[in-house]
């Protein structure tokens, strides 16, 4: 059986994905404090996947991730957000 390898958070490429990450997570948090969950008719089926995608790599901002479940079920139940 093969060994997953651990992912060396010092290592300079892994820094550099870090730092995209908490940027990318600081501007959707603003575009979600502007207008909510960016839903279908806001961003379209591609960008509101992409929120999601966004969301789920936030792992250092639970807060936001729980935030941003609340706003996808209801956008779910309004069909702005697809529940898969």
């Amino acid at each position: 059986m093969r060994r997953s390898k651990r992912i060396d958070p010092t290592h300079p490429d892994i820094r550099k994905l870090l730092v995209i990450d908490r940027q990318n997570t600081a501007w959707l948090m603003e575009i979600v404090e502007k207008h909510g969950w960016p839903g279908k008719t806001l961003v379209g089926e591609d960008g509101a996947h992409s929120a999601w995608v966004l969301v789920d790599s936030a792992d250092h901002d639970v807060a936001f991730q729980k935030q941003c479940l609340d706003l996808m079920k209801e956008a779910v139940t309004d069909k702005e957000a697809s529940p898969k």
